[in-house]
């Protein structure tokens, strides 16, 4: 009776408290480091009361192996059933929980992208009075593109062509799962490589990353496949074309993976690739050449790119839009301009020790929805991907935030990969030391802290973000030729969803050649708003705001009279020079 017991007394004592302490589980997300206070009480809450219920679950189903009927699907039946499961449960987080909107500023940048390709460019002419069009996540110069690297894009503009950007994540979320499967039972067997499997199935992470529009779930699936190339390779079981087939695909999948998101590709991919050429050398296999061919292939077009966007193959956009925002002012990038000393803090130590510490407290928490997400790392054993892993942590410590805390600590997503793979290990470490029944009867403890504790609390909060999003695009949905100018930042979250937070600052992005029913502009002056209007022969312009009540506006730009109605909020220098 302790295991109900204990079981019963978490479930109550979570519940009763966030009731009363966060007024019905309302966090106050929107932070890039440490956690903000509400946040820190309810992951407090999830360790004690978690800790509770892992407890009481462990004592209620221990004396079963309860996850022998792991083995018993076919590999064909299990990966259909997985493959499936991760698919569907993507697409209810895009559509169900983020009802589709793009809850970051990031996101946009990524479609403009792939809007951009489809044009067949990389780069579009410079939009008249650039300032109306300038986002945290552009770069305005000789040309407009985004200011991330266009792997994502390219990737996700078959999806954007077909008018179903949405279902880009899920799918690729979707195809990781068939390579995943692969290298955990590699590592773990199949009994504990396929509960690994479900860990991350059901993980909030990755699966929160796969509803959104960012590109690490595209990066974590170049990377899986690169891994489980690498270990085909490694394996000398291939023969013929099929082993020329897996090099080619391990130089194929880490070149997705490099254009997507370089440092993460290069930091815990490389391990894996230092691996595959060590044993390509030892073992003299001339056959590790097929992997130069597509290498060689992405990293011109990589390097043609970057010539093509910022006038020289070595200066990435990611650069270049850094030093953009700095010549603009970091205006509708920062509230104001930030210091040279604030740009430079992860080049301290101190600073990337503490970003560490904050991140591994989040990613703890967020990784699998547990109060332990390590717990398993103890007993695992395996160089290589422990290489991988702490090449991933280093990656993290150097840049300039954790990321921010909607989905986790988003620039720790890569590390997904080795931590899924480690924890694999572990599982099967553990099983060894303490019997296959009580490593089960852990492990869906803690699964039952986080379906019941974690993901109603945080899905229900990303859920009011993705509203909160939603309320100004709605205003707008029945516009035709039109040019609509937004304030900044964008929604009115500050009284709408308080104290929970949102960093999507930024209105949407318009269409890089300036088309379809609605073009998307900064407010800034009602004399500057009208001469942009000018431009768009044949579209009505329109003043889109919110009052102190919270409460949207959409109103004719022709019909608000010459001073009254204030310049826009531009933040960074705040300089108007020229849009007076």
């Amino acid at each position: 009776m302790l295991g109900p017991l204990l079981l019963l007394i978490g479930l109550i004592g979570f519940v009763q408290s966030g009731l009363v302490a966060l007024d019905g589980f309302v966090l106050d997300l929107g932070e890039l480091d440490w956690p903000a206070p509400r946040h820190r009480v309810f992951l407090l809450m999830v360790g004690l009361y978690g800790g509770l219920v892992a407890a009481g679950g462990t004592l209620a189903l221990r004396g079963r192996d309860w996850l022998a009927a792991l083995e018993q699907p076919s590999d064909r039946a299990w990966l259909w059933a997985t493959t499936g499961g991760a698919l569907l449960l993507a697409l209810a987080v895009h559509y169900g929980v983020l009802g589709g909107m793009a809850i970051t500023d990031d996101e946009p940048a990524y479609r403009f992208g792939a809007e951009l390709l489809l044009t067949g460019r990389v780069s579009a002419p410079p939009p008249p009075l650039p300032l109306h069009f300038a986002h945290p996540m552009v770069v305005i110069t000789e040309g407009w593109h985004p200011a991330y690297f266009l792997g994502f894009p390219a990737l996700l503009a078959p999806f954007v062509a077909l008018g179903v950007g949405g279902l880009a994540n899920p799918v690729l979320a979707a195809l990781t799962i068939p390579g995943l499967s692969s290298v955990l039972e590699e590592v773990a067997g199949r009994r504990w490589g396929r509960a690994a499997l479900l860990v991350w199935v059901l993980a909030p992470m990755p699966l929160f990353l796969a509803g959104t529009g960012l590109s690490h779930t595209a990066c974590l699936c170049a990377l899986t496949w690169t891994a489980w190339a690498v270990a085909r390779t490694r394996s000398g079981g291939l023969q013929g074309r099929h082993a020329l087939a897996a090099h080619g695909l391990a130089g194929l999948a880490f070149s997705v993976a490099f254009f997507v998101r370089p440092v993460s590709a290069l930091l815990i991919g490389g391990p894996l690739l230092v691996a595959w050429g060590v044993d390509a050398v030892q073992r003299r296999d001339l056959r590790a050449g097929a992997a130069a061919g597509p290498a060689l292939m992405l990293a011109t077009l990589f390097l043609a790119v970057n010539a093509i966007q910022n006038g020289s193959p070595w200066l990435p956009s990611y650069v270049a839009g850094a030093d953009y925002h700095a010549a603009n002012g970091f205006r509708f990038v920062m509230p104001s301009a930030p210091d040279a000393a604030v740009l430079a803090v992860a080049l301290s130590p101190v600073a990337a020790l503490e970003q560490t510490a904050a991140g591994l407290l989040r990613l703890n928490f967020a990784a699998f929805g547990w109060p332990c997400s390590f717990l398993f790392l103890a007993f695992a054993r395996n160089r290589l991907w422990w290489a991988a892993m702490i090449g991933g942590l280093a990656g993290a410590a150097l840049v300039l935030d954790v990321g921010f805390d909607t989905f986790g600590p988003v620039h720790y997503s890569e590390v997904m990969l080795p931590l899924i793979v480690l924890t694999a290990l572990g599982l099967a470490g553990a099983a060894r030391r303490h019997g296959d029944q009580t490593t089960g009867a852990v492990l869906l403890g803690l699964f039952l802290v986080s379906l019941a504790l974690y993901w109603p609390v945080r899905a229900a909060n990303a859920h009011r973000i993705a509203g909160s999003v939603e309320r100004p695009i709605a205003h707008v949905e029945d516009l035709d030729d039109a040019v609509v100018f937004a304030m900044w930042p964008f929604s009115a979250q500050n009284c709408d969803i308080a104290p929970t937070r949102h960093l999507r600052l930024a209105r949407p992005l318009p269409h890089p050649d300036l088309v379809g029913p609605v073009v998307w502009a900064n407010h800034i002056t009602l004399p500057s708003d009208r001469r942009l209007v000018q431009t768009f022969p044949g579209r009505t312009g329109y003043l889109l705001f919110y009052d102190t009540h919270c409460d949207f506006q959409l109103v004719p730009l022709d019909s608000v009279p010459d001073g009254e109605f204030p310049a826009g909020f531009v933040g960074g220098n705040g300089d108007l020079s020229g849009y007076e």
